[in-house]
């Protein structure tokens, strides 16, 4: 979509509900979300932080009211008033950044590393910092993906790869939800592919288990408690920590490390 900004716009659908909203041009990625974060309540205006990005905010609250006006009109809004359902008619936007160029890791770290992931997002980061992408049938983020397929093939990624990234991405959607047993059963499922990944992949395998925030299910958002971390492998020194769990974070060093073998 060309503006009267001399912007140019590309939308691209993801995953569910996902999507990336990509502009070129004179644009600034110092502008605040639209995205409120809270359900019920109007959708918020872009403003501009900083002098540079006036345009490119102006140009975010224009395409808000153009989109949804269009998807108000779209008959597939018609169909879900006349089936008493929500329409869907907007279009949230977050996390506004720009594209940079890294340090690859292989010559950064001297290994040659991939990644196995269902988000577009993560994919592309991973692709950023020169990362191998490993596309697995099935496995796109969602609480239907193969986890047996995505450690499998990260067992056979190291045929040819030192570092192989696997991201797990349900078990966050799960706690937003606040689906506890839907949550236990991602996790019980992570679990049968890690038995898989250990069955083949090789013996000099060191394993490394974290993540980026804690998402309660009470509470359904992020979170900044501490979590846990799980490395395994030859020669890791062991620990008397014998669960992975947030709450034994503290009972590991003070820091919230948890080393199992």
């Amino acid at each position: 979509m060309r503006s009267k900004y001399g912007i140019d716009a590309v939308y691209k659908q993801t995953v569910e509900h996902r999507g990336v909203l990509v502009l070129r041009g004179g644009v600034s990625p110092h502008v605040s979300d639209t995205d409120p974060h809270v359900t019920g309540v109007r959708v918020s205006e872009a403003k501009a932080l900083s002098d540079d990005a006036r345009v490119t905010a102006s140009y975010i609250n224009d395409f808000t009211r153009l989109v949804y006006e269009k998807l108000s009109k779209a008959e597939f809004n018609e169909k879900r008033r006349r089936e008493s359902k929500g329409p869907i008619n907007m279009v949230l936007l977050r996390g506004a950044g720009s594209m940079r160029s890294f340090e690859p890791l292989s010559s950064r770290y001297r290994v040659k590393p991939a990644i196995i992931a269902g988000v577009a997002l993560i994919r592309g980061i991973g692709r950023a910092l020169g990362m191998d992408v490993i596309n697995v049938d099935n496995y796109i983020g969602s609480k239907d993906d193969d986890f047996i397929a995505a450690f499998q093939a990260a067992a056979r990624a190291f045929n040819d790869h030192d570092f192989v990234f696997v991201h797990v991405k349900p078990t966050d959607s799960m706690s937003h939800d606040g689906d506890a047993r839907g949550k236990a059963m991602i996790i019980e499922r992570v679990d049968a592919g890690i038995r898989r990944f250990l069955e083949e992949a090789p013996s000099d395998t060191y394993i490394f288990i974290t993540c980026d925030h804690a998402t309660p299910i009470t509470v359904r958002e992020h979170t900044g408690d501490p979590v846990p971390f799980l490395a395994w492998g030859p020669d890791v020194m062991r620990d008397d920590v014998t669960q992975f769990s947030e709450r034994l974070v503290p009972r590991a060093f003070g820091a919230g490390l948890v080393v199992l073998m």
